[in-house]
């Protein structure tokens, strides 16, 4: 397909199991994808070249960029470059599901980049992606009140860096999975935004357990690096560094009362501002737990924020850099040093907590290490910092 092609009515008249190939150039015309594919046969649309893409250039406000009206679609290898701050570069509509959000970059000049929050969705896969530069939120997922839900969202691999949020009312988080949303957060690389990089909001209802794993946070200007505003949610081999208010921060947003099933668990947390973990709104018998994390404090500022939260509170340690490699200076090396004293340390702890794996994917021995990294016998180059991506996992899950 070329730019002079009337691309919308092609797509939209294909069948499950086509392939709609764009050639490079700019795209201006925006669409609504109203055709779907079958399980297990998605539609795909993909740009012809990751190294020359097709960019979605649309210029106006009357409509988003690309609204997902349709099920079982990938959307692959293309460059969003809107240039009005009222659209959103890619929203996935009411009732779509199984919709694959792969390999893309956004840019531009839009408003939030990815969004589910027209109505219900499930099984989203958002992968792979690279947003640079933004002025609001990148990835929206779900309605701020709960009236509308996205289940089993896969975001994972993707590159943040930079969320401006110039509007004094704009947070600008990197991802938000609002109330009654849940999935998988897992491997990203966010930094350098105005609010959280990662937050997500918990359920009002008995809703399955959303998992943030793996995930590298940095330079949050006012917010911590995780924020959960309520459970259930596990919060495991996640490093976070230099942000705001807090590594990780459970936040009884708006007076919820939804911290119940916090784990927050093998963690590795540098320098963070206000506390390495702090928490609100946590009581007796709501099974919270924080376990076995590495916090290296800035200056004089504490671990924990209150030093004694209810709750499980077992083997975290504060640490001083030379628990590391190099906790000094980016790229850093979180790796423990051979005698620190996070090795073979998280023992006599309950073994539901315990991650199988670790920031890189090695498997975690009999005595694990504590926080997010194990030293084991890779010898895989496991440094990270905001200027890439963090490393791949050594091993397949």
């Amino acid at each position: 397909m070329t730019t002079s092609d009337n691309w919308c009515a092609i797509v939209n008249s294909v069948r499950p199991g086509a392939e709609v190939v764009f050639a490079a150039g700019d795209y201006a015309q925006p669409c609504s994808i109203r055709v779907s594919g079958v399980s297990g046969t998605n539609i795909l649309i993909r740009s012809e070249s990751e190294d020359q893409r097709a960019r979605f250039t649309y210029a106006e406000a009357t409509s988003n960029v690309i609204q997902v009206f349709g099920s079982y679609v990938t959307i692959r290898g293309f460059e969003f470059k809107p240039n009005s701050a009222d659209v959103h570069s890619l929203r996935i509509m009411a009732k779509a599901k199984n919709v694959t959000v792969e390999r893309n970059r956004f840019g531009g000049v839009g408003n939030v980049a990815v969004s589910a929050n027209s109505g219900n969705t499930a099984n989203l896969v958002i992968r792979d992606n690279v947003f640079l530069n933004l002025e609001n939120t990148p990835v929206y997922i779900g309605c701020h009140d709960g009236s509308c839900s996205s289940t089993n969202l896969l975001f994972e691999q993707n590159y943040i860096n930079g969320v401006r949020a110039s509007d004094p009312n704009s947070i600008g988080y990197g991802i938000e999975v609002k109330l009654n949303s849940w999935g998988v957060i897992r491997d990203n690389t966010i930094v350098n935004t105005k609010g959280p990089p990662i937050m997500v909001y918990g359920s009002s209802r008995d809703d399955s357990v959303s998992i943030i794993e793996g995930n590298y946070v940095e330079g949050s200007r006012y917010e911590g690096g995780i924020v959960i505003g309520g459970g259930p949610a596990i919060v495991r081999n996640n490093i976070a560094v230099n942000n705001g208010y807090g590594g990780i921060s459970a936040q009884n947003y708006n007076g919820r009362n939804l911290q119940r099933k916090v784990w927050i668990v093998f963690n590795t947390l540098i320098k963070n501002g206000d506390s390495g973990i702090n928490v609100q709104g946590w009581g007796n018998g709501a099974d919270n737990v924080i376990a076995y994390n590495a916090i290296l404090p800035s200056s004089t500022l504490p671990v924990l924020r209150p030093s004694n939260p209810l709750g499980s509170i077992v083997g975290n340690v504060a640490c001083a850099a030379t628990c590391f490699v190099n906790a000094n200076t980016a790229p850093y090396d979180l790796w423990p040093r051979s005698q620190s004293l996070l090795v073979d340390a998280a023992v006599g702890t309950n073994s539901a907590w315990i991650p199988v794996d670790d920031f890189m994917g090695e498997r975690r021995g009999q005595l694990p290490d504590i926080g997010a990294m194990e030293r084991g016998q890779s010898l895989n180059d496991h440094r990270v910092s905001g200027m890439s991506l963090r490393p791949s996992r050594s091993t397949g899950r």
